[in-house]
């Protein structure tokens, strides 16, 4: 190589990256002494980027498990606050199912109907996230590469090129999917409870 630029390119100066792949047995601190004694002696300077890749892997990692933590939290509060809405709203409606059960509407009967509630409910939540995120992104990726927001085909293809390119698809989808069956779940846990109970204990409460 110096003997190349010597006759080819007496004048130009530059840096060359090489990639050195080792056996998984050799001893990396062996390798990294052997490299940058070879260095000097040639007139190479040796750049190693392993330490400095090894702390930005660490702090990826760091703002990751913030980032989830930060989300588990929020969801867990939310989960929390739909539930009660949920539980309030059947206590409303106890009079209802209560003369609905004298009429002969069964348990199983109370379950379907509510689970789909819950399932309609969890799917327009992710449908309305999924837009709102969707939205942002096409926003920032305008104002950041500077296109026009007329041009959707070429936004979309600068969306998926520079900010989705590694995006997890698969676990997004299963995160959604959670989601909704969780939904439909919390939905239908109040109404069975109540639908539990006999037709009398429900439709008593049309005194209180």
């Amino acid at each position: 190589m110096t003997e190349m630029v010597k006759v080819l390119y007496p004048s130009s100066y530059g840096r060359t990256l090489w990639n050195i792949t080792a056996s998984d047995k050799d001893n990396q601190e062996v390798l990294d002494a052997a490299l940058l004694t070879f260095a000097n002696k040639y007139g190479f300077t040796l750049y190693n980027y392993k330490e400095s890749s090894e702390r930005m892997l660490a702090e990826a990692l760091n703002n990751i498990l913030i980032i989830a933590l930060l989300g588990g939290i929020t969801s867990v509060i939310a989960l929390i606050a739909f539930y009660n809405t949920a539980v309030s709203k059947m206590e409303q409606e106890k009079n209802r199912i209560g003369i609905l059960q004298a009429l002969g509407v069964t348990k199983y009967q109370f379950t379907c109907q509510y689970l789909l509630q819950g399932l309609v409910q969890g799917i327009m939540a992710v449908v309305l996230a999924n837009a709102g995120v969707l939205l942002v992104l096409l926003l920032v990726t305008a104002g950041t590469l500077k296109l026009p927001l007329g041009s959707l085909s070429v936004l979309a293809e600068a969306l998926l090129a520079d900010r989705l390119w590694l995006f997890p698809w698969l676990i997004h989808l299963c995160i959604n999917i959670v989601f909704v069956a969780v939904t439909a779940i919390l939905q239908a846990i109040p109404a069975i409870q109540i639908a539990r109970q006999y037709p009398v204990e429900n439709i008593r409460s049309l005194g209180r």
